[in-house]
């Protein structure tokens, strides 16, 4: 079994993105970072209520899909819900490599 201590380029970004996310989540500090991350609520009650989920605003171009308001809750949203949920940085930071080089590597 190999054992490998860097993530790709690209997985590389997005550890650095989602522990962005995850500090302006937590300390809601930038506040201009922060007024781009609006919570998911649902028009009716729906299970999806309690999973700590970012709402994806529309885009219908290929630069707007690129913009941190879109690209931050699609990352978010793709974290299982027990990381989604650590508000630990250090632990979060942990598990999110864990996830990556597993997702990475196999």
């Amino acid at each position: 079994m190999k054992t490998y201590a860097w993530l790709p380029i690209k997985e590389q970004v997005n550890f650095r993105y989602l522990c962005l996310i995850h500090h302006v989540l937590n300390s809601g500090q930038p506040v201009y970072l922060l007024d781009l991350l609006k919570p998911h609520v649902p028009t009716r009650n729906l299970r999806s209520a309690d999973r700590k989920l970012l709402e994806i605003p529309f885009s219908n171009t290929d630069s707007g899909n690129l913009a941190f308001s879109r690209a931050a809750p699609r990352l978010w949203n793709s974290l299982p819900l027990a990381l989604r949920e650590e508000c630990r940085f250090a632990v979060f930071r942990v598990r999110l490599h864990e996830l990556l080089m597993n997702a990475a590597y196999g």
